[in-house]
């Protein structure tokens, strides 16, 4: 293999970045709302120190540092908005929402609402991967039917 070719291999992809940008933006907010920090300043921690970092030896894939930014950015100037719109389309009645569920549906909720240039299809998605990541089917599930609620609401298309 060219040394080339064998650059681009490791070099992650553009969605991988954005998907990497989508999981730190929801840890961010969790992280935010547990410890009770500003958004800013828990953006500049992980901006400063977490993305591209080692975990057991093994680099994670750098995030697009753009959406990250735009997400908590969008999120600290717009809460009230958006999490009104998430309170009102959960479905737990009575329940106290897993404060990282709450936090992932926040970071989809406002791409939902500001990043008309991304298909809902493709944020729902990641997001729900991100779901993955921490979560089982029966969680990933409800917070699949939430989206989509969110996302009627937000979006014409």
């Amino acid at each position: 293999m060219t040394e080339e070719k064998q650059n681009k291999a490791q070099k992650p992809s553009a969605k991988a970045r954005k998907t990497a940008a989508r999981l730190l933006a929801s840890q961010a907010v969790y992280q935010s709302s547990l410890n009770e920090q500003p958004l800013k300043d828990v953006a500049k921690e992980y901006l400063d120190h977490r993305i591209g970092m080692e975990v057991d030896g093994e680099e994670l894939v750098a995030a697009n540092k753009e959406l990250f930014s735009r997400i908590l950015t969008g999120i600290a100037e717009n809460k009230s908005d958006i999490g009104h719109v998430v309170q009102a389309n959960l479905k737990i009645d009575g329940k106290r929402t897993e404060p990282l569920i709450k936090a992932i549906l926040m970071c989809a909720a406002y791409e939902l609402f500001a990043c008309h240039d991304t298909d809902k299809g493709i944020i729902i998605n990641d997001y729900l991967n991100v779901a993955h990541a921490f979560f089982d089917q029966k969680e990933v599930n409800l917070m699949n039917g939430i989206l989509d609620a969110v996302a009627k609401a937000l979006r014409d298309n």
